[in-house]
């Protein structure tokens, strides 16, 4: 559909949901102030004719995290150049393309504002999900598709960090979330099924190992790191740091130009 498409910007609208009249334009003009790669803006969430609105933060985060290819508009170029698309599993799509978006570096901006409305379908695919239709295991495909397509290994440290951890968001929300009616004993084995899957995909990675307690409505994460090895630690104008390689240019040529002391 992107490559079909005749406009330089393209955005998304699930067949069961609707937009403000002013939606297009609102974000058209976000993104001609500096043609930004996309414009991420909320949602408002139609419960039966109740409103309640989401408004996004405007970090990183909201690029890879908040995974919804709707309430958006992307540059068609950066889409086609990158070679973007959805994946072809039906349920949980969203999150291979927003993360191809996010390991692309695209230049973002996010807006308050909130005129998509997600129309909230009880015979929705998402909302007749349950613990039976294995969500878990599609989450995984869709992971394996972004690792193979994309070399992780060349990232920087911390865009691998936040690759974790969407997996894991992803893998914790897809058995907790959608666990409806499950009973401990398969449970175990969905847990089971992603520990594997995640000292499978990232076996050199920081964590070690993590366990779940569910209690009623509360969810308890506990999580042990491995430790870090590191070569050298540098002290920079107040900064202790191993590698520069998040130093801006100012802070770069300071530690090029500093004398050296044998």
């Amino acid at each position: 559909g992107v490559k079909e498409a005749n406009g330089r910007y393209v955005t998304f609208i699930d067949s069961d949901d609707y937009i403000a009249d002013d939606f297009l334009k609102t974000y058209y003009d976000e993104m001609k102030k500096e043609d930004y790669d996309i414009v991420i803006g909320g949602y408002t969430k139609d419960i039966a004719g109740k409103y309640k609105k989401y408004l996004v933060n405007d970090c990183i985060w909201s690029v890879f995290s908040y995974t919804i290819g709707c309430a958006k508009l992307y540059n068609k170029d950066f889409l086609i150049n990158n070679n973007i698309d959805f994946s072809e599993i039906r349920c949980g799509e969203d999150i291979l393309f927003s993360m191809s978006v996010f390991f692309n570096d695209a230049k973002y901006s996010v807006i308050r504002y909130a005129g998509y409305y997600y129309y909230f379908n009880e015979k929705s695919t998402t909302s007749t999900l349950s613990y039976d239709k294995k969500l878990e295991c599609d989450i995984s495909k869709i992971f394996d598709m972004f690792l193979m397509k994309y070399d992780y290994e060349s990232a920087g440290q911390e865009k691998k960090y936040l690759i974790q951890y969407n997996y894991i968001a992803n893998m914790i929300n897809a058995m907790i979330v959608y666990g409806h009616g499950c009973k401990p004993d398969i449970m175990d084995k969905k847990y089971k099924f992603f520990i594997d899957d995640l000292k499978n995909k990232f076996p050199d990675e920081s964590l070690k190992s993590l366990s779940i307690t569910i209690d009623g409505n509360d969810v308890d994460l506990d999580y042990v790191l491995k430790p870090q090895n590191f070569e050298r630690i540098r002290r920079i104008t107040g900064y202790l740091v191993g590698t520069l390689d998040r130093f801006n240019d100012a802070k770069a040529a300071e530690e090029r130009d500093r004398i050296k002391h044998a």
